[in-house]
């Protein structure tokens, strides 16, 4: 991932993506991957594919946190002792 990360800076997006889905082919879903790949998409302008990667951790998230759901703008937060 940090070589993902180096090439991102370089503004060598492609081959960042490449790295990201190596690296997430190996240790599987992990959010901050998705993200990276989802960041390099939007640099270069591909949207539809940076929100496919955005929409997948949100999805990801309500699967495993069923109570992100129910947040809203009139309910943007939970009590911390709410499980």
């Amino acid at each position: 991932m940090n070589e993902g990360c180096i090439q991102f800076k370089l503004e060598e997006h492609e081959r960042a993506i490449e790295l990201f889905k190596e690296a997430s082919k190996m240790c599987g879903f992990n959010a901050e991957l998705y993200y990276n790949i989802a960041l390099c998409y939007y640099e270069m302008g591909t949207f539809s594919e940076a929100y496919f990667y955005l929409d997948t951790i949100i999805r990801r998230a309500y699967e495993l946190y069923p109570k992100l759901k129910m947040v809203k703008p009139e309910n943007p937060v939970f009590e911390k002792n709410d499980k």
